[in-house]
């Protein structure tokens, strides 16, 4: 077991017994999917999906199906960059759930920036009066991305843009005002969408938004 743990370091949040379970189903991929919130936070189950093998052939075999999500607790579903085919690791599963991880980090990494891509900007001395106005484009586009993106992606791509908003603001004074300014009407504009009605999980990913 050790040798199992030196492989996939994950392994270590996991008892000797729940250890045991998981290397007796080896050969099972799917009976693994109740230990996976233990060895991931943020993945409660994977996605396995019949492997296309071209445009015309669906492979119906069990033995050929693939990982092609991963989901959190919260319902909240990503693909993965890379496809997983446990099945072709003939029961060593140390292996196939470290090329799990590594695809975790790569699709994550792969949505954030076309997360990032996609946020709706202007310049900061027109954003404020911009935001302000529920009927302007830029208002209903923030609306949409925080509607359209993983709760990560918000939360980390908001990070990057505040901080590169506040490090353009720092020689000016006048700019810092106008950043303080969208800053509030982007903080009021989350409150506003945060008392209507909608998915648990956007309200979550809004009230950390706040916070």
């Amino acid at each position: 077991m050790e040798a199992k743990r030196n492989y996939f370091s994950r392994f270590f949040f996991l008892s000797n017994e729940d250890l045991i379970e998981i290397l007796g189903d080896s050969q099972k991929p799917k009976s693994i999917q109740k230990h996976l919130k233990k060895c991931f936070e943020g993945i409660n189950k994977v996605v396995f999906k019949a492997a296309v093998r071209d445009a015309r052939h669906l492979v119906r075999d069990q033995k050929e199906e693939e990982i092609t999500h991963i989901v959190s607790k919260e319902l909240e579903k990503v693909e993965l960059k890379t496809y997983i085919q446990p099945y072709e690791y003939d029961g060593k599963v140390e292996e196939w759930l470290y090329e799990l991880e590594l695809s975790m980090k790569e699709s994550i990494q792969k949505i954030i920036v076309e997360g990032l891509k996609d946020y709706p900007t202007a310049a900061i001395e027109e954003a404020a009066d911009h935001l302000s106005q529920s009927t302007s484009h830029l208002y209903n586009e923030r609306i949409r991305w925080l509607r359209s993106w993983p709760s990560q992606v918000i939360l980390v791509v908001s990070s990057i843009v505040w901080t590169r908003q506040v490090e353009q603001s720092l020689s000016n004074n006048q700019m810092l005002v106008k950043l303080y300014q969208q800053s509030q009407a982007q903080l009021n504009q989350v409150v506003n969408m945060v008392r209507e009605k909608m998915p648990d999980l956007l309200r979550l990913t809004l009230s950390s938004l706040i916070v």
